[in-house]
């Protein structure tokens, strides 16, 4: 999947008003990043994720394309809670803010990972509704095993939750 610019935004921009606000959590876009093709990365929305109390709390990045390395390593959607606003399950929470757009540029599925360690990052990642796949050991390439990780964990969310009645 390759779409452009226009096409992503046009798919963002016909999303209803209000698709990105749930019991007082609100996602602000604000960026695009462009691919970098010699680094493997695919364009990106950002957004920042602001508290009910409007303030900001974090940033959540949704990963347009489906290279091998953001299916395996990377993950489709990546996001950071500032420390003071952890444990209120905000991440959970933004995350399946994300499905909808992620759904509208034709991501039927995306794929998450997380520091083996990081479990309130996997049980985030897991109340989001991320379903376990296994344990992927970082190939020498991969930006993060020069940081000094060796692994990650892999989930995979539907982006379009089944029909009811099809015994799903």
């Amino acid at each position: 999947m390759n779409l452009t610019y226009s096409q992503i935004l046009s798919r963002f921009v016909s999303l209803p008003a209000g698709s990105f606000d749930r019991d007082g959590l609100h996602l602000e876009l604000t960026g695009l990043l462009p691919a970098i093709e010699e680094k493997g990365y695919v364009p990106s929305f950002v957004f920042q994720i602001e508290h009910p109390a409007g303030t900001a709390a974090g940033e959540i990045r949704l990963r347009v394309g489906n290279t091998r390395e953001l299916i395996c390593y990377r993950g489709h959607i990546g996001y950071d809670v500032h420390p003071e606003f952890r444990g209120h399950r905000l991440a959970a929470k933004s995350v399946s803010l994300l499905l909808p757009l992620a759904n509208a540029v034709g991501l039927s599925e995306v794929y998450l990972t997380c520091d083996p360690e990081n479990q309130a990052s996997a049980r985030s990642i897991e109340l989001a509704g991320g379903e376990f796949i296994e344990e992927l050991a970082l190939p020498p390439s991969e930006e993060m095993y020069q940081e000094g990780k060796r692994s990650v964990l892999r989930y995979v969310i539907k982006t379009v939750p089944p029909a009811k009645g099809s015994g799903n």
